[in-house]
């Protein structure tokens, strides 16, 4: 999940792109596990520690 948070901050990769990068084949199962662990979502998350990636 550390890895797909620095993901979310420093790429403009789409979640589903960063959810199989971190081994996910689910994008559901990532998205399920990534709130849980960050207790927001990937989209919330990007928004708030990249708000420059997020408007593109």
């Amino acid at each position: 999940m550390e890895k797909a948070g620095l993901l979310l901050q420093n790429t403009d990769l789409s979640v589903n792109e960063i959810a199989l990068e971190v081994g996910y084949q689910s994008y559901s199962h990532f998205h399920k596990i990534f709130k849980k662990w960050y207790r927001q979502t990937p989209n919330d998350y990007r928004q708030h520690y990249s708000p420059e990636i997020a408007m593109n």
